[in-house]
């Protein structure tokens, strides 16, 4: 009976390992289709994970927001590349409207993995705003899931914190802070931003991409890719990591010509300021 328990749970280790790899390829395609930075996914998922502890919530429901929040984007690799290079703020209203279906895209697309059914619900439902002002089915105050308004909080941290957000500017951390305060018991659950703001002091790792996506011809000597360029045909043109000369962006800017009524973008590294 031991060695037949103790296969049962080597069986169920390896299926487990291999569903994670699965799920990890899947958000590899994610963040390369949307433009994200390699990584960035997993770090927003460890702070749900320690939001959710912290929340109160338990076991398989803790692990249930961390996929969610892995996976939360992956609705919108289907969008077309006029939606995808948008801030919601320059989107048609035929655009916001295919926009808003990346929440219901993203659960279609996983509810029929058994394991990842109760994350593809959060996924649908992490959209909707606490004062029924969200999308997709305008659900308000604890009509949203609890898990759906934890992963909300978090995702409204990192996107204020990125280039071209739904506010139309960029904030530091302090500004993120202030902001999810302010709209306490609007946008977000206000007993849960409280929470939230111990869960910042507790987690010590940073979860906003060191990137920002520009169009090419606002590319720069001495800038560096964050990710690979790759032309409308699919091709490599440069690899992550390369810095621009003067060469690449005499490049970039004739290519910026050649392909116009495309819109081509370069994920660049976040330029910091000294001191």
């Amino acid at each position: 009976m031991g060695e037949a328990e103790a296969r049962l749970s080597d069986a169920y280790r390896t299926l487990r390992q291999e569903f994670n790899s699965m799920v990890h390829i899947l958000v590899g395609i994610m963040e390369r289709r949307n433009g994200e930075e390699k990584g960035s996914s997993e770090r927003l998922a460890r702070l749900a994970k320690e939001f959710a502890e912290f929340a109160g919530l338990q076991g398989q429901q803790i692990q249930d927001v961390y996929y969610a929040a892995l996976l939360k984007n992956i609705g919108k690799v289907s969008l077309p590349d006029a939606v995808l290079n948008k801030a919601i703020n320059q989107m048609s209203m035929a655009e916001k409207q295919e926009y808003a279906r990346f929440s219901i895209n993203g659960q279609t697309s996983l509810m029929l993995l058994e394991p990842l059914q109760n994350a593809s619900g959060i996924i649908r439902s992490h959209t909707e705003l606490y004062n029924g002002k969200g999308f997709p089915d305008k659900l308000s105050g604890d009509a949203i899931p609890k898990e759906a308004r934890i992963l909300r909080i978090v995702s409204d941290y990192v996107e204020i914190q990125r280039e071209h957000n739904f506010l139309g500017e960029t904030l530091d951390e302090e500004g993120a802070r202030a902001y999810l305060l302010k709209m306490a018991g609007q946008r977000y659950d206000r007993e849960l931003v409280d929470i939230f703001m111990d869960v910042l002091e507790d987690f010590s790792e940073g979860v906003v991409p060191n990137m920002e996506r520009i169009a090419i011809g606002e590319a720069r000597v001495g800038m560096t890719l964050a990710g690979n360029l790759v032309s409308p045909a699919g091709v490599v043109l440069l690899s992550e990591g390369t810095q621009l000369t003067e060469r690449h962006v005499e490049k970039l800017h004739t290519m910026e010509r050649q392909f116009a009524g495309h819109e081509i973008r370069l994920h660049v590294r976040r330029e910091t300021s000294p001191g």
